[in-house]
């Protein structure tokens, strides 16, 4: 079994608690339902918010990350699951169909995509028509101050290295550049909470 990574570790101690608040923001903002949906997790890691996902009634999920290891891990979190698809790939480089998603999410990745705009453009080439792409940062929207507070405060009780060297993203430029590329895009967030960049695609 592979060694646990940092993250990992830690969201087993004190972050898992956010991801069935981060099913809440994504439901809030798609305003349907997600029966026979078919969504991707972009960056998904060692499969925290896969495994909230398969609690919803999505006909597919696709797990995909750049790193091996962590799609083990993934795979190791969720078990048999016949509607997840764990692949190895970059968001630069999507092995998806045009148009063949209702929803893409992605938490905590977007930071650390070498070319932004040619993952931006893979994200909206692989969306339906209608469908949402949901990038973000934090700790979700709707999550509870209480559980917020808690999370800060172990990260600052632990002096993480990790979140002090986590690049930045302008926001405002990046909604920019996604309305250039098609659609439209949008910021929700709240503070302390973090954001998610709202894109949605035209018909």
């Amino acid at each position: 079994m592979l060694e646990k990574s940092n993250f990992e570790k830690q969201t087993e101690e004190i972050t898992y608690k956010i991801y069935p608040y981060l099913i809440k923001d994504l439901k809030d903002i798609y305003l349907k339902d997600f029966d026979n949906k078919i969504i991707a997790d972009i960056g998904c890691g060692p499969g925290f918010l896969l495994k909230e996902l398969t609690k919803s009634n999505f006909s597919k999920i696709y797990g995909i990350d750049i790193s091996e290891s962590m799609l083990i891990a993934a795979k190791q979190r969720i078990g048999a699951c016949e509607v997840i698809n764990l692949i190895k790939a970059s968001a630069e480089g999507l092995p998806l169909e045009d148009n063949s998603l209702d929803i893409i999410i992605s938490r905590g990745s977007v930071f650390f995509w070498e070319d932004k705009e040619k993952s931006y453009r893979e994200l909206y080439r692989c969306i339906k028509p209608n469908g949402l792409i949901l990038i973000g940062g934090g700790y979700g929207i709707s999550t509870p101050d209480e559980i917020v507070d808690e999370i800060i405060d172990y990260y600052k009780n632990i002096n993480s290295l990790e979140l002090k060297q986590k690049p930045k993203l302008n926001l405002d430029k990046t909604v920019e550049l996604l309305n250039h590329i098609g659609g439209k895009a949008s910021i929700v967030s709240k503070p302390k909470h973090g954001f998610w960049i709202k894109w949605m695609k035209n018909s």
